[in-house]
């Protein structure tokens, strides 16, 4: 009687779970920072650290990575692993791709992709399986704590530190993966949000193998945009345009700050407000097709956060107008108040970072990309973007034609700085809509003219501001009266030539 030959069962698949990770870069000066962090000295250890060693491959064409499909062969902790990741475009750091994971005694494609259940991922696999080659690989040493913060939510905190090779070239590993087992995509952003108080955490969308493909000298592809910011169409519903447009806004508050040598500068600030500004306008622009409760809380969040920073910027535009005046460099009088007014900013400097700083800052991101994931559309989320955001450019126009109107109510609107602010708040209203408005195809009239007029405002603005300032140190310090009264009658010019110009362009609008 024959014996049939047994033949070794496939490998068996080990997962294959839609994957939610939120990857953050930091420093690697901040890592004992973060081991004694609460949150993070809360968490319980899974396993011990281990080394992992990724060989990632493609073919010498790289069509995986034309496809945005990343193939891994694993070594570390005991286990020899395959891994395919599917399509994935990271918002903030945050990535949700599928993954299919097996054991791998051999090589990468010897035990074929029938695990793989997508069937165009499969078919690219299968047809250049015997075409793959080693690209680049990662070494580092992983270390993982899980955190359960409440009911219903367990979170992986997997510290990585190691190294890209490729080519000859290295480029280090040093981020932290907050990966979700159970919960929400936002309780990612609520933990990050808690960390970022005390770390300076920057949200990471590119993954290693993305890092990897440029450290081989070979570009992958941007993975695909949504839909909106494809088409830029302005029929998409209400709330898919806020949301895109809000993605947009903050990825741009991201970058500013990471750039941790700006960070200290009076350009910092001023950013800072803009982004925040900008942030506010969409909120009221499309305020018709969110919750309330949403618009309100964050309006008035990132408004307290502008605040903060408001003291540090007009020091700041002061002091650059004192370094412009020649006479206040020839005199004893003029030095002392350009070295009393370059203290003064240094001080308010210090005392907004301390305030709403990077890391502050970062926090208040983190929360809102957690809102945001969580927003559901109100009343009108349904209504195209060009219908509401047509009516929010009419109902602008209309309150900068009110601010006007009590602008020429004034008796001396040029001595009234409430009134012209209250008209300068609404013309950057209007302009920021524009922007927002040009963003989706729907074109505003005169956009240049609102533009100019905001700029124009600003500087009555700033000249306002300097004229307080500069007031209240001449009163306390009487050996800075004569300088100051010198440069307060120096701006008038200035002064005058800036409201006929804005009251003019205010009209035109």
């Amino acid at each position: 009687m024959a014996v049939a030959a047994c033949r070794p069962e496939p490998p068996r698949p080990l997962r294959h779970p839609l994957e939610t990770e939120l990857k953050l870069a930091l420093p690697p000066a901040a890592l004992p920072r973060l081991r004694r962090h609460p949150l993070f000295r809360s968490a319980h250890p899974v396993g011990e650290p281990h080394w992992l060693d990724n060989r990632y491959f493609d073919t010498p064409a790289h069509r995986l990575a034309a496809h945005h499909v990343a193939l891994r062969l694993r070594l570390g902790g005991g286990q020899r692993l395959r891994t395919v990741k599917g399509s994935s475009p990271s918002v903030a750091g945050l990535s949700r791709r599928a993954e299919w994971e097996i054991t791998a005694p051999r090589g990468v494609a010897d035990a074929g992709f029938a695990d793989v259940d997508d069937a165009g991922i499969r078919r690219l696999l299968e047809r250049h399986a015997h075409h793959l080659r080693e690209v680049f690989l990662t070494r580092f040493r992983r270390e993982t704590r899980r955190l359960e913060p409440r009911r219903g939510v367990s979170i992986l905190l997997m510290l990585d530190r190691g190294r890209i090779s490729a080519q000859g070239h290295n480029e280090p590993i040093c981020e932290l993966e907050l990966e979700l087992e159970r919960g929400q995509p936002a309780d990612l952003f609520e933990l990050a949000s808690r960390l970022a108080v005390d770390l300076p955490l920057q949200p990471e969308d590119r993954s290693k193998a993305d890092r990897g493909y440029r450290l081989a000298g070979l570009t992958r592809p941007e993975p695909m945009s949504a839909p909106l910011r494809r088409r830029k169409a302005a029929d998409a519903p209400a709330i898919e345009a806020f949301k895109a447009s809000m993605d947009a806004e903050i990825g741009e508050w991201r970058a500013l700050l990471g750039k941790d040598a700006a960070c200290d500068t009076g350009e910092f600030l001023h950013r800072s407000r803009v982004i925040q500004r900008r942030l506010r306008t969409l909120l009221r622009l499309y305020a018709p097709a969110l919750p309330q409760r949403f618009v309100a809380e964050w309006d008035r969040r990132l408004a307290t956060d502008a605040r903060r920073l408001g003291a540090a910027r007009e020091l700041d535009v002061l002091c650059s107008t004192l370094q412009e005046q020649p006479s206040l460099h020839r005199s004893d009088a003029g030095r002392r108040l350009r070295q009393h007014a370059q203290a003064a900013r240094e001080e308010a400097l210090a005392a907004a970072l301390a305030a709403s700083g990077p890391r502050r800052q970062m926090s208040t991101l983190l929360q809102l990309q957690g809102a945001m994931l969580r927003l559901r559309g109100g009343a009108s989320a349904e209504a195209t973007a060009a219908s509401l955001v047509a009516e929010g450019l009419d109902a602008l126009r209309r309150r900068v034609r009110r601010r006007l109107r009590e602008v020429d109510a004034a008796a001396h609107p040029g001595r009234d700085p409430h009134v012209l602010h209250r008209l300068r708040l609404a013309v950057k209203d209007l302009r920021n809509a524009a922007v927002a408005a040009a963003a989706i195809g729907v074109t505003t009239r005169d956009p240049t003219r609102i533009g100019a007029l905001a700029d124009d405002l600003g500087g009555l603005q700033d000249i306002a501001a300097a004229r307080r300032q500069l007031r209240e140190w001449a009163n306390a310090d009487t050996r800075l009266a004569s300088p100051i009264a010198d440069l307060v009658a120096g701006l008038e010019p200035r002064h005058r030539r800036l409201l006929a110009r804005a009251l003019r362009r205010a009209r035109q609008i």
